[in-house]
């Protein structure tokens, strides 16, 4: 396929800066194969994923012909690891874990039956203590101490899982989630014993990419195992793209214009937040525009929300006067809050949230 053809596809798909970046670094790039599709979940910013671009060109992947044994290999890393086919086992190393660290992973009581998990423990992991380590980092001694090893069934997606779950960005892909960063040859070997395909990366993505069969996937959230980007989310190993003539992306909650919902694509969640936006649109006239500030919504002509790029930037909750716990939980980008008759918030209020700038709150007595 000819550069200019492959070019202009990538320039409508993830916008010109992206396809003249690439085409200014190294035009080579278009000749990967499927360079399209690959790019496809990527965002509208090349630069930072130029280097992992570059390694397509030339990608070989080294067979062996004799494999070791996946809990072999950890142990000669300094793991006692086993694999884990029950819940019991799935959640066994929860003990290791402090208080507001634990992985999703223990609160989904299907994990095991999706995903291939290997839960790995350092052999001196009681000599390994939280409190030493003031200032975490994802690859530290204690963050790699207890890792969990889980790869989708159905092939295409791994994710290593570390210590210290969201208390450092971007848990979900520790050792760059290449199981060779722990040792060499445990990506073949896994791939061998359990006769399933996975992407590994050697040339390291940045914070807040992941690969899905092949596929770089630029996501802004990742809660319970699920990743949100713009407009669509990974579930199990699955892309889905939000119906763009109804559904918005609202942080990790998708809301549906034409029925006024707010839906988390899981079963449940803690998120208060649902219940706080619907019942401030309920029996209101939606409407949306758009501009270079993002998306604003309007309900009965009073602007509430300013979504852009899948982020939830600003919100205004004109009737809420009581707000239970976990409200926006995740949340980075919110910069506005305007609450007028707000009185009470409940816990972990805008938990995660550092860039709150304005906050109209004048009746609030409880926090």
């Amino acid at each position: 396929m000819a550069e200019k053809t492959v070019f202009e596809q990538i320039k409508k798909q993830n916008g010109e800066a992206f396809a003249k970046a690439i085409r200014a670094y190294d035009n080579g790039i278009f000749d990967v194969p499927g360079i399209v599709d690959i790019v496809k979940y990527a965002g509208r910013e090349a630069e930072s994923i130029m280097n992992y671009l570059v390694s397509l060109k030339n990608i070989q992947i080294e067979e062996h012909g004799v494999y070791q044994d996946p809990i072999a290999l950890l142990d000669q890393a300094g793991y006692n690891a086993y694999y884990a086919d029950t819940l019991q086992k799935q959640n066994a190393i929860q003990k290791y874990y402090a208080q507001g660290e634990e992985l999703c992973t223990f609160r989904d009581n299907t994990r095991y039956k999706k995903y291939h998990i290997i839960n790995a423990v350092r052999k001196d992991v009681d000599q390994i203590k939280r409190e030493d380590f003031k200032n975490p980092k994802r690859e530290d001694k204690y963050g790699t101490s207890v890792l969990s090893i889980q790869i989708l069934k159905k092939g295409g997606f791994i994710s290593i899982k570390n210590r210290y779950n969201h208390t450092v960005l971007n848990p979900d892909n520790t050792l760059n989630s290449n199981p060779d960063n722990i040792i060499l040859g445990l990506s073949e070997s896994l791939k061998h014993y359990l006769k399933v395909d996975f992407t590994s990366q050697k040339t390291l993505l940045p914070n807040n990419y992941i690969l899905i069969k092949n596929k770089i996937i630029h996501y802004n959230y990742e809660v319970d195992n699920i990743y949100f980007g713009d407009d669509f989310y990974v579930k199990d190993g699955q892309i889905h793209e939000l119906d763009k003539d109804k559904e918005i992306m609202m942080d990790y909650f998708i809301f549906n214009v034409k029925d006024k919902t707010i839906k988390f694509p899981n079963s449940s969640c803690a998120d208060i937040f649902p219940k706080v936006f619907e019942d401030e649109i309920k029996n209101k006239k939606i409407q949306i525009t758009k501009d270079k500030d993002g998306r604003h919504i309007f309900a009965d002509n009073v602007e509430i929300a300013v979504i852009k790029n899948g982020h939830l930037i600003s919100l205004y909750l004109p009737n809420s006067k009581k707000i239970g716990d976990d409200f926006l939980y995740y949340n980075k980008k919110l910069s506005k809050l305007n609450a007028p008759l707000l009185e009470e918030v409940g816990d972990d209020f805008l938990y995660y949230n550092k860039k709150l700038s304005k906050l109209n709150a004048p009746a609030l007595e409880k926090v």
